[in-house]
């Protein structure tokens, strides 16, 4: 099983994703976690977001997805149950389209089904306070995001069939949602 968190630098995916595996552990499941892109490529990553090339930047990050895909698809032959995903192709996808590249999601048949997908939200204000308690040189968005961005993002991820998971109170409440949405797919 694939699930997919998506959501904005500064809502609270990783540390979402950290309480599930535990969790999903303690029931006795076999998990993978996956970063998207993968953190060993931060600087990579920081010079392509910088450079503003938008085509040079989707080509980072559609084979930044590509390789997380495989990697999830060979954790998944390896006998783990369920893999959870730290950002996989939509956010690419929304990102880019909001920047003005138009995708037309002809992209989405080369990744495998997602059986589960949730949307981590915040508000601005939260999600700015977060990521002023973060290291700046490790967070990729410090830039307050605009409502037409948020409503381009919300009509994708609700086009997707993501589950929008308010992060802004306390991690073990959107923790809960997720883990019982997750806990009837494998019918813990």
């Amino acid at each position: 099983m694939i699930i997919v968190f998506e959501g904005h630098d500064g809502v609270g995916k990783t540390s979402v994703i950290r309480e599930v595996y535990i969790r999903l552990g303690l029931e006795g499941c076999r998990v993978a976690s996956i970063s998207n892109p993968d953190p060993k490529l931060k600087d990579i990553r920081k010079s392509i977001d910088s450079s503003g090339n938008l085509e040079a930047s989707f080509r980072y990050y559609l084979a930044c997805s590509l390789y997380s895909a495989a990697m999830a698809d060979i954790a998944l032959q390896a006998g783990v149950q369920v893999v959870l995903m730290d950002r996989f192709f939509y956010s690419t996808i929304v990102s880019h389209e909001a920047r003005g590249l138009v995708m037309k999601e002809r992209f989405l048949h080369l990744f495998p089904a997602v059986d589960l997908g949730f949307w981590i939200r915040a508000t601005e204000l939260t999600r700015q306070s977060r990521l002023r308690e973060r290291d700046c040189a490790e967070a990729h968005d410090h830039s307050s995001l605009n409502e037409d961005f948020i409503r381009l993002a919300d009509e994708a991820y609700k086009r997707w069939g993501l589950i929008q998971v308010n992060n802004d109170g306390l991690l073990r409440e959107a923790v809960d949602v997720v883990m019982l949405r997750i806990s009837e797919k494998l019918q813990l």
